[in-house]
């Protein structure tokens, strides 16, 4: 549980950095800023996709690390939809890719 623990903060730091990079990048270099907006929504939604259509229950995981109230909704109703509700957060995450190029 450690090394996990441990894992998820480095993930966390990581992503932290990523995004105040890609606000800085936004406003010293727009089309690159751009360009990887549009690829990592692209990357996102090809995961997410993958991920649903082959094994929708590591969704239910996140459960673990979310407040109480998103917990029993991920418990709750999300597990009777997980693989429409993901499947249209791919699609918006397409469509924010898309026209980005």
């Amino acid at each position: 549980m450690e090394t996990l623990d441990s894992f998820i903060s480095i993930a966390y730091v990581v992503t932290n950095v990523v995004s105040v990079g890609q606000v800085v990048a936004s406003y010293r270099l727009p089309t690159v800023a751009r360009i990887v907006f549009m690829l990592l929504f692209a990357i996102a939604a090809f995961v997410n996709t993958r991920t649903v259509l082959d094994t929708p229950w590591v969704y239910q995981s996140y459960a673990d690390y979310a407040i109480p109230l998103y917990s029993r909704f991920i418990l709750g109703p999300f597990d009777k939809i997980i693989q429409p509700m993901v499947l249209s957060i791919a699609v918006g995450q397409i469509l924010i890719a898309g026209p980005c190029s």
